[in-house]
């Protein structure tokens, strides 16, 4: 599976800490940036509100970014563990 649109082309076998913390805020960014657009839908004056099919679309991506989160860390965390185990035999 790639990553490239997850890690900015970093590799997932060789990312550092500091790495994964900087791919995961890009991709919170990405996901309080949508957030913050649909919130201001249900408060204020908005004069140009987005119809239902953009609303959709802005909270299927993200979902798409909560879910690609889980899966980076899952497979960092995977992969740590795999060496941590080939360093114990």
């Amino acid at each position: 599976m790639s990553f490239n649109h997850r890690l900015e082309n970093n590799n997932i076998n060789t990312l550092s800490t500091v790495q994964l913390s900087d791919a995961i805020h890009s991709m919170t960014q990405r996901a309080e940036s949508i957030i913050a657009i649909i919130q201001g839908e249900f408060v204020g004056d908005s004069r140009d509100e987005l119809n239902p099919e953009l609303m959709f679309r802005a909270l299927d991506s993200v979902r798409m970014e909560v879910a690609d989160i889980r899966e980076t860390v899952n497979k960092y965390y995977s992969y740590q563990r795999e060496q941590e185990n080939k360093e114990d035999r």
